[in-house]
C-alpha cells in the first residue's frame, strides 16, 4: 500500500504527527456535525498533543496493515483536510475482511468527494491489501450515507442491534457489505 493516492480533484494520504494543527483543525470546526455519530470523546481530544499521539499511533499501525487512515485534500486546497476514509478489524488469511468508516467536514459534503474518496479507498483494499469483503456500519437515520453506500453498490445487510456506543448509548446500525468481484 502506498501512503499516497490521488483521483481526479483529491489527494488521499497517510499522515503523520507533524500534521496535528491541521487535522486537530478538521476535528474541532466539523465536531457538531460530526459527534452524534461516533463515540463520545474523552476532554484531551481536542488538544494538539492528542492529536499528535494519535497521529503517530495511527501512522504505526498503518506500517503494520493492523488500522489503516487516510486523510482527503482537495488538490486544489492541498493543505486543508476535508475528510478521512480508515479501515479496521483487518482479517487476514481466511476471512479478507475489513470494516471502513469515513467522514467529510460539512463544508464539503454533497460534492461527490466522499464517493470519490471511498471508490479509490475500496480499491485500494481490494486490489492491494488483498481483502474480499468490505463493510461499513450506518447508524439509523444517517441516510445520506446510506445513499452513498448504495451509490458504490454496498448491500444492505440488515440491522445490527445495540452494537456501537454512541453518546454513551447502545444505538442499533445498519451493516452494509461490499464482496470483491
Amino acid at each position: 500500500m502506498q501512503f499516497e493516492y490521488t483521483t481526479d480533484r483529491l489527494i488521499i494520504k497517510v499522515l503523520d504527527y507533524t500534521y496535528a494543527d491541521k487535522v486537530l483543525d478538521f476535528v474541532y470546526t466539523n465536531r457538531d456535525s460530526f459527534e452524534p455519530f461516533e463515540s463520545q470523546k474523552n476532554s484531551a481530544f481536542y488538544t494538539k498533543n492528542y492529536q499528535s499521539a494519535t497521529l503517530q499511533a495511527e501512522y504505526n499501525l498503518f506500517l503494520q496493515q493492523k488500522y489503516i487512515r487516510y486523510y482527503i485534500f482537495k488538490k486544489d486546497e492541498p493543505d486543508t483536510v476535508i475528510g478521512t476514509v480508515s479501515a479496521n478489524h483487518i482479517f487476514h488469511e481466511p476471512y479478507f475482511s475489513c470494516s471502513i468508516g469515513y467522514k467529510i467536514a460539512s463544508a464539503f459534503q454533497r460534492n461527490g468527494y466522499a464517493s470519490e474518496a471511498l471508490t479509490c479507498f475500496c480499491n485500494v483494499l481490494f486490489n492491494e491489501l488483498g481483502m474480499n469483503r468490505i463493510e461499513a456500519y450506518v447508524m439509523h437515520g444517517n441516510l445520506a450515507s446510506m445513499k452513498l453506500l448504495d451509490s458504490l453498490n454496498f448491500i444492505n445487510e440488515g440491522i445490527c442491534h445495540k452494537n456501537i456506543k454512541i453518546c454513551n448509548r447502545f444505538e442499533d446500525h445498519y451493516r452494509f457489505a461490499l464482496i470483491h468481484s
